[in-house]
């Protein structure tokens, strides 16, 4: 635990991050706004529209809704990393909050090998998102 916590940093930084701040959080506050529902008004996805298939990140803003919602499953079932993400975009607004708030940047430093291994598992976390959406997903 030490070891973790000493690869953490806080320093003085200028707030640069309220337009990042500003954007998460309208896309959080829609996201508890707006009910959601399974089957897709527009598609909004390049890759679909252009070729007929789904990307790695169809039904993500659908499955945000219902993370939004407290709904875990219809998450899961609209793109199987909607969790992951949605996780993600939360700690990026908790980290523009807090320099928004104090003028402060949180740092974590990672080894050259544990970046290997976060891009790693991002990409097979990816991969798999898209092979779902390829072959199983019914809502996308």
């Amino acid at each position: 635990m030490m070891l973790i916590l000493s690869r953490i940093t806080i320093h003085a930084a200028p707030s640069r991050r309220l337009g990042g701040f500003l954007l998460l959080s309208g896309i959080l506050f829609a996201s508890a706004a707006i009910s959601p529902f399974h089957h897709e008004v527009f598609s909004v996805c390049l890759l679909k529209d252009l070729f007929g298939i789904p990307c790695p990140g169809c039904g993500i803003t659908r499955a945000f809704l219902f993370l939004a919602h407290g709904n875990l499953r219809s998450a899961m079932e609209l793109n199987v990393n909607s969790v992951l993400v949605f996780s993600l975009v939360v700690l990026l607004w908790l980290n523009s909050t807090f320099n928004a708030l104090t003028h402060n940047e949180i740092k974590i430093h990672l080894t050259k090998i544990e970046s290997i291994l976060l891009v790693t598992l991002a990409a097979i976390a990816t991969a798999s998102g898209w092979i779902y959406n390829l072959q199983r997903n019914p809502w996308v």
